[in-house]
């Protein structure tokens, strides 16, 4: 620990048989389209955190929220492309 050593073994990832991935993209950020989607998508009686607003607050105030909304993700984006 705490020391960097060379390495002395390497994954031959062409030998793991992987499904391969079309379509490139995943590590964009997500679009406003896309969220849109995953709101429409949710359950609209049901509440996906723990702040108690349902699908349907989402939808019909998404007008007023979604710049808001779109902050958040954008600023998990930055967060999580820093690791």
């Amino acid at each position: 620990l705490g020391s960097k050593g060379a390495r002395t073994r390497a994954i031959d990832w062409s030998q793991l048989q992987l499904p391969e991935i079309r379509g490139g993209g995943l590590d964009n950020p997500f679009s406003e389209e896309e969220v849109w989607e995953a709101i429409k998508a949710s359950p609209a009686e049901k509440a996906p955190g723990p702040d108690g607003f349902i699908g349907v607050f989402f939808r019909s105030c998404w007008q007023t929220i979604k710049h808001d909304i779109m902050k958040v993700f954008h600023q998990f984006y930055c967060i999580a492309g820093d690791n």
